[in-house]
């Protein structure tokens, strides 16, 4: 049984500005086929009409693509298992027969939503909204296009939009992307195409979409910077979701995306297409408040037999990826306890650079705390994921590493430092070296007076550590798994505003507007 889904939510962001959802997404499953699409239009003051850019695409591309499966000889696929296209031209490359088919595709596709923009601004003059927000310098754009031959302007610029679509037959499958987002792909077979790991992203990623660069629908060459992949029926994913950058924003890494996903293809395992449907509507929003602010959009396909059949490889996955990052954090406790050790020598020395090594200790210690706190986190989750795994499986409980006797460790050495920061135990009192002596008089320790203001800078510095972790643990969390993944949060949170290269830029680059 093939199924699909698509949300899109308005970006938090946009609350503010009073600006509309940018995105758009489709999703639909029949006899001849099934579809997904998601469209992105920029977010820049230039691009002011996106979201209806963003809507006409993705109708225009459901058209199109529906007369492209019809007119298409699936005998064309036979042999592909899978084949990806970074973004070539036509004339640095052969093309195939298939690859002509898919360029007159992306053509019809381009040269319709030409036409669909530009009626749409000749039938609908500036709103109220658009003369008080829209700066003035692109009002007059507009209506200067409006002026000149379509070919002539620059008017399709404010309706610029990415695209992303996948297509499923009972024949062969493909993909194909214009722009930022991401589409990850799931499969049964850990060798697909060579790449070992349960999911991949299977169209071929553009290095010029990088932070607010993008490449558009609206761009002069867009035809030569359609990227796509494709296979028979033999590789047919098992899922394929699609996200807008609003999701990838937030949750950075490709690795954390796939786990998102691998937590929604539970949910339809587990409840069905209707409660993770529902499970998005209620966490997009949130991942957009919390993360990149912007509108977030994930769409998908899937074969509910073949997800319930590879769950648990899937939720290995996860298993794996948290037990790398439980790996890397037991090693962080060894280090920092080895570190603080030595920074603990060295301050019982009468010669230390007191002030600076009670530094280097306080933060060892802190940070030794928050690996042990971390590890303690990662590992019951571990120990969550293979029960679960269990669950869906049936299969025997497998044993994961034991990274308690770590965890006891680390707090033993807290405890023993809390304790000896309550005795004053970083106050060295004067004494005199073995052999050293100046007219009759003790060598003291220079540092003596500075020991006394390094621990009471290091109890204010803890005490302030404190406070901001009562006051982050009391925040809302990231959606990933069951609410509790905030951790995977990427550093980039601020909203990405896209912006596709001028009609007389040179296409290989994004050119900031």
């Amino acid at each position: 049984m093939t199924g699909c889904l698509n949300v899109h939510c308005l970006g938090e962001s946009h609350k503010d500005s009073g600006k509309p959802c940018q995105d758009y997404s489709y999703s639909h499953v029949d006899d001849n086929m099934a579809i997904a699409v998601v469209c992105d239009g920029h977010g820049g003051e230039r691009y002011f009409r996106s979201d209806v850019g963003a809507k006409a695409a993705t109708e225009i591309i459901v058209e199109v693509v529906r007369l492209f499966v019809k007119q298409t000889d699936p005998k064309l696929f036979k042999g592909t298992p899978y084949t990806a296209e970074g973004v070539v031209t036509e004339s640095e490359k052969k093309l195939t027969p298939l690859d002509v088919k898919f360029r007159q595709m992306f053509s019809s596709i381009i040269t319709k939503w030409n036409e669909r923009i530009e009626l749409h601004a000749k039938e609908n003059p500036l709103s109220e909204w658009e003369l008080e927000h829209v700066p003035e310098k692109y009002r007059l754009e507009f209506l200067d296009n409006l002026t000149r031959p379509f070919a002539d302007s620059t008017l399709n610029k404010q309706y610029g939009c990415t695209l992303m679509v996948y297509v499923q037959t009972e024949d062969y499958w493909f993909a194909f992307h214009l722009g930022d987002g991401k589409c990850i792909s799931f499969h049964n077979d850990i060798n697909f195409h060579g790449q070992q790991q349960v999911w991949d992203e299977p169209i071929p990623w553009d290095e010029r979409c990088f932070l607010n660069k993008t490449t558009s629908i609206c761009d002069s060459e867009a035809i030569n910077e359609f990227r796509y992949c494709y296979g028979n029926s033999s590789a047919t994913p098992v899922a394929v979701f699609l996200g807008s950058d609003g999701i990838d924003d937030t949750y950075g890494e490709m690795q954390n995306i796939a786990y998102f996903y691998v937590e929604i293809l539970k949910i339809l395992v587990k409840d069905g297409i209707a409660a993770a449907t529902q499970q998005l509507r209620d966490d997009l929003p949130i991942i957009s408040r919390i993360g990149s602010k912007d509108d977030a959009t994930v769409a998908a396909v899937f074969n509910m037999v073949a997800a319930n059949t590879y769950i648990g490889k899937f939720i290995q996955f996860q298993i794996d990826y948290m037990g790398l990052q439980a790996e890397e954090q037991a090693d962080r406790i060894k280090m920092l306890d080895r570190k603080q050790q030595q920074l603990k020598e060295q301050m019982s020395k009468w010669n230390t650079d007191m002030k600076k090594a009670g530094i280097e200790f306080n933060y060892a210690i802190k940070d030794l705390r928050k690996a042990s706190d971390r590890l303690e986190i990662l590992s019951g989750k571990i120990a969550f994921l293979a029960k679960e795994q269990q669950t869906f499986t049936g299969n025997e409980f497998e044993q994961q590493i034991d990274y308690s006797e770590i965890i006891e460790q680390a707090k033993e050495t807290l405890k023993s430092q809390e304790t000896e920061l309550d005795k004053d135990s970083l106050t060295q009192d004067s004494t005199e070296p073995t052999g050293a002596a100046t007219d009759g008089e003790p060598v003291t320790n220079p540092d003596d007076e500075t020991m006394t203001e390094t621990k009471e800078a290091a109890t204010e510095e803890a005490a302030t550590e404190e406070a901001a972790t009562e006051e982050t643990a009391t925040e809302e969390k990231l959606p990933l798994e069951n609410g509790e993944m905030d951790e995977v949060l990427s550093d980039c949170t601020e909203e990405t505003t896209e912006t596709p290269d001028e009609q007389t830029a040179d296409p290989s680059n994004g050119v900031p507007v």
